[in-house]
Formats: C-alpha cells, sequence, structure tokens
C-alpha cells in the first residue's frame, strides 16, 4: 500500500489532470478504486483522533502518577503492589491487542504501548526492591529487567522488544564488568556475568531468526564477540603461562570472524540474508583487529613471562573458547557440505580463514615469544600488510560488484592506516598536512567517482 502522502498528492494531480482533459472520468474512478482516494480523508480523521486520545491519555497518565505520588507512602504495600501490577499488565494488555490489530495506526500505537510497557516493567522492579528491602547492585537490577523484557521478545517476536532487551543486558553487564571475576561473587547473577558470551549466543542469535531481524542479528553479534574478548581479556591478566596466554589469544582473535563467517541459520527464508549480515562483520572485525595491532607500541612489551604451572583461576574463558571453537569446526563443516559434493570451500572462504588464522597464530607467538615474532617490527609489518590487502580486496571486489559498503568500507581502512601511520611516526608536519591533503582529495575524487560508476551501471 503507497504511503498516504504519495496518495493524497496523486489525488490532487488526477483531479487537475482530469480538469485538463488529460484524463478521462473512467481512469481517474480506476486511479481511485486502485489508490482508495475516498478513505484519505477517513483517515486523517482516525489519525486525529488518535493524536487527541494520545493526548489525553498523557495526561490523564500524568494525573494518576500525580495522584499515586502524594498518597504513594501512605498507602499499604498490598496496594501498591496491585497499583504496580494492574498497570503493568493493562499497558501491555492494551499494546497485545493494538499490535495485533490489521489497522496500521492501532499497530503503531500497540508498539509503543508494548515498549511503554517494558519500561514500566523495569520501575515496577525498582519500586518493588525498595517496598521489600531488597538491596542489590543496579546492575543486578538491568539484567533481571533485561531478562523480563527478553522474555516479552521471545513471546512476541518483536524487533524493538528484543534491540531493548540486548541494550538492557548489555548496559547490566558492564556496569558490573568489575565483579566478574570477584572472589566473593556467588550465585546465580555471578555465574551469567561469567558465562554471558554463552547466554548471549544461545538466546540472541535463535531471537534474531525468529524476529527475523537484521538489527538484532546485528546486537547479537556484537554483544556476543565483546563479551568473549572481554572475558578471554580478563582471564589472560591472571595467567603466567606464556604458551597459554598465546593460545588463548589465538583462539579470541581467530574464532569470532571464522565462526560469523560461516554462520549458518536454521531457518531457510532468511539465510542468504543474514550470511550476508554476518560476513561483512567477520570481514570487520578482522580489519579492526589488524588496525588495532598495525601499530607499533602494541608490541613493545607484548610478552608474557614463560612458567611451566598451567593455572587456570577461572575456568569460564577457557571452557567457552572450547565451545565456540567446537560450534566454528560444525558450522565449518557445513559450509564444505553445502553444495551436496565433496567437501570443499570456495576461493573467498579459504582466503578469510588462512588469513584469519595467520592474524590469530601472529599475535598468540608474539605474545609467547616464539622465534622471529618476539620482535617489534615483525607483527606491526604482518598487520599492515594483512590490513592494506584486505582494504584493496574490499575496493576491488566493490568495483567489480558494484556494492557499495564494500567500496567504503575498504576504502575507509585504507584512509584510517594511511592517517595513523603518519600520525604514528615522527614526520615533518608540512609533510603530513600534504599527505593529509592529497588522502582527502584522492578520497573525494574516488568516491565521486563510483557513485557516478554505480549509476551508469
Amino acid at each position: 500500500m503507497a504511503s498516504e502522502k504519495f496518495r493524497q498528492q496523486l489525488k490532487k494531480e488526477a483531479e487537475t489532470w482530469e480538469a485538463e482533459g488529460l484524463i478521462d472520468s473512467s481512469v481517474f474512478q480506476q486511479l481511485a478504486q486502485r489508490y482508495q482516494f475516498q478513505t484519505l480523508e477517513t483517515d486523517s480523521q482516525s489519525r486525529f483522533v488518535v493524536i487527541l486520545f494520545a493526548v489525553g491519555g498523557i495526561l490523564l497518565g500524568l494525573g494518576v502518577i500525580t495522584l499515586v505520588a502524594a498518597n504513594w507512602q501512605g498507602w499499604s504495600k498490598g496496594l501498591r503492589v496491585v497499583l504496580l501490577l494492574t498497570l503493568l499488565i493493562a499497558v501491555n494488555s492494551v499494546g497485545y491487542w493494538g499490535w495485533q490489530s490489521p489497522q496500521p495506526k492501532w499497530q503503531r500505537l500497540g508498539k509503543g504501548l508494548l515498549l511503554l510497557g517494558a519500561l514500566i516493567l523495569g520501575a515496577d522492579l525498582g519500586l518493588m526492591s525498595q517496598m521489600f528491602h531488597q538491596s542489590g547492585a543496579v546492575y543486578e537490577l538491568y539484567l533481571v529487567w533485561g531478562i523480563g523484557v527478553l522474555a516479552m521478545a521471545y513471546g512476541l517476536q518483536f524487533t524493538w522488544l528484543a534491540v531493548f532487551a540486548i541494550a538492557l543486558i548489555g548496559v547490566g553487564y558492564w556496569w558490573g564488568l568489575p565483579s566478574i571475576f570477584d572472589p566473593v561473587a556467588s550465585g546465580n547473577v555471578s555465574l551469567l556475568m561469567r558465562y554471558m558470551p554463552l547466554w548471549a549466543i544461545a538466546l540472541y542469535i535463535p531471537l534474531a531468526e525468529l524476529c527475523q531481524s537484521r538489527w538484532v542479528l546485528i546486537w547479537g553479534v556484537v554483544a556476543v564477540v565483546s563479551a568473549l574478548e572481554v572475558t578471554v581479556i580478563q582471564e589472560l591478566s591472571l595467567i603466567d603461562s606464556s604458551l597459554l596466554v598465546g593460545g588463548m589469544l589465538t583462539s579470541a582473535i581467530a574464532l569470532p570472524p571464522l565462526l560469523l563467517w560461516a554462520y549458518y541459520p536454521l531457518r531457510r527464508d532468511i539465510r542468504l540474508q543474514f550470511h550476508s549480515v554476518t560476513s561483512r562483520l567477520s570481514v570487520l572485525f578482522l580489519g579492526g583487529i589488524c588496525y588495532v595491532f598495525s601499530f607499533h607500541y602494541i608490541w613493545d612489551d607484548a610478552t608474557v613471562n614463560s612458567n611451566e604451572e598451567l593455572i587456570i583461576q577461572h575456568p569460564a574463558a577457557f571452557v567457552q573458547l572450547l565451545i565456540f571453537a567446537s560450534l566454528t569446526l560444525y558450522y565449518w563443516w557445513r559450509l564444505g557440505n553445502q553444495r551436496n559434493r565433496s567437501w570443499h570451500l570456495t576461493f573467498n572462504s579459504t582466503l578469510l580463514a588462512a588469513t584469519t588464522l595467520l592474524t590469530g597464530f601472529v599475535a598468540g607467538g608474539a605474545i609467547a615469544s616464539f622465534p622471529f615474532l618476539n620482535t617489534v617490527w615483525l607483527p606491526t609489518v604482518i598487520y599492515n600488510l594483512i590490513l592494506f590487502s584486505l582494504a584493496i580486496a574490499l575496493i576491488k571486489q566493490g568495483l567489480n560488484q558494484g556494492i557499495r559498503i564494500n567500496f567504503w568500507a575498504g576504502l575507509l581502512f585504507l584512509s584510517l592506516q594511511i592517517f595513523s601511520r603518519i600520525l604514528e611516526y615522527q614526520t615533518d608536519l608540512l609533510l603530513k598536512s600534504i599527505i593529509f591533503f592529497l588522502c582527502g582529495l584522492a578520497i573525494v575524487i574516488a568516491g565521486l567517482w563510483f557513485e557516478r560508476y554505480l549509476q551508469q551501471e
């Protein structure tokens, strides 16, 4: 169905065409029937009524909130609980009814009320914990709130609620990050925090498939990868064995892009769509890692003192790396069997796997003081070469296949590498200004040429 603005403009133009004799009345009637000109006035009146209801509802809500706030302390706990639960159930019930309505205007209202219900859930949790004197950290409230909204998102398969739940759990996770490896921390919340990568991949990725939403998939991937890297970094800071540190660092670098590249959704109708998202995230993660490790000062004091005793104080990171490695091997096995013949990989998959493994092995080998890698210059040169090759490959693919995002991503990586190397090393200020000017001019010219090239295709 065309938008209401387009229908209004078309009706006005059609009336002008009919008056000027460009079309006859039969053509006008066909346009009116096809684009439902007769409902335009009714839709405008309905939208006005919805706006009035919204304004009136907001005022009524403010009045109720003011009344409750004025008498809150004088009411019993039972009455407060009843009011909080009634408000939560009423808002979500009306929101669900509107969300299921075939009318677009009521669907929009229902979505807004469902989001309001998710906010009310957090307010209810905070007020009830205050009433019943349940003390605890703030991040625990966000985690419980996020889990509740996540349950709502699973029940409704609603994208907005899913993204909101991921954001809430993310806030709770990052807020409570210092307490992950606290020796006195215990209980379900501590278990959730330490094994957040597994919980995230088990809850967020299936939810993205249920909602058929790329945004839920993107934010779910960001949550999984960031939690995994944080967990590994926390564990590496407590390990003295150079061999174990190197192995875990290699796994933490190589596993996310490999897993994302070979990700295989269960639903057939979203496989191509989701694979295009995860493959780009895989390349983006690989480029980001190479960019970070391309600075020479990263490797100045990167080695770890060798220790024969392999002591793991908190096995969460090690266990999760093993699980992610097993999942990655399974997905790559599926990737090689997709064409119903002997197992094999495409050239792009093979090239990405080799580049990713090299990226991980160089970092792990440098940390573990492997021969030829315990220098500052060699890892720096390798990562700069990988980043440069990745940028050129993305630019070439963008030009050959007309993919705008690949072209601009490759241009971004190349520009960041040039700017960073100029700023990192001591060079004359005039030379820096000349290089910046030439690079900026080249980027503008290349971008304009590429956009013109796409329009001519």
